[in-house]
């Protein structure tokens, strides 16, 4: 059985202490760990499981469990690639999210960032997901691009509403979402 599964049995922890574990999990510095470095891990963690299992406080044991659980997924016991290990989310991410609420100034810059926000969100999540239901490679293809085409287009959908009918009214403006606001304020600019 995989140890990285096997962890969240062994440890009965409370929810602050799983708190904390994850945010050593989210160290971007485990973005770097080498292949070998994990390997050596993974080996230290199967040939003493009963030692991994009890003794948390080594420090040998614990880095172990620490480049283990964040770079190795758990149900697959695949190496995760370095740009889509749970560290890599929020630096990746949180410049395209930024980038993706500014108001555009045309389409491309209003299209851009969304398009990579959705393509890496939705690669993350089946890179990152559960693995024990088996997908063929074409379902994964489909599911995947059915994923990012529909959230791309509900992430536009407020821009292109905007561009073609905008909004004048400041009681309207006050009631709908902010990305309807930001897109009237670009409609107003351009005029």
């Amino acid at each position: 059985m995989e140890p990285n599964l096997r962890f969240g049995i062994w440890e009965r922890q409370s929810f602050v202490q799983r708190f904390l574990h994850w945010t050593e999990l989210l160290d971007p510095t485990n973005l770097l760990i080498s292949i070998e470095r994990i390997e050596k891990s993974r080996q230290l963690l199967f040939t003493n499981e009963d030692a991994a299992r009890h003794n948390l406080n080594d420090q040998r044991i614990k880095e172990a469990w620490k480049r283990s659980l964040s770079t190795v997924h758990p149900d697959s016991s695949r190496l995760i690639p370095a740009f889509f290990r749970p560290a890599a989310f929020l630096p990746l991410t949180a410049p395209m999210l930024f980038l993706s609420m500014m108001p555009g100034k045309g389409m491309m810059s209003t299209l851009v960032p969304q398009v990579s926000f959705y393509a890496y969100t939705t690669a993350f999540t089946i890179i990152n997901g559960n693995s024990s239901y088996r997908h063929h490679g074409a379902e994964r293809v489909v599911l995947g691009t059915g994923a990012f085409s529909s959230s791309a287009f509900l992430g536009l959908f407020p821009y292109f509403v905007q561009t073609k009918y905008p909004l004048i009214n400041p009681l309207i403006k006050r009631a709908l979402p902010i990305i309807f606001f930001d897109a009237s304020q670009l409609s107003k600019d351009e005029h």
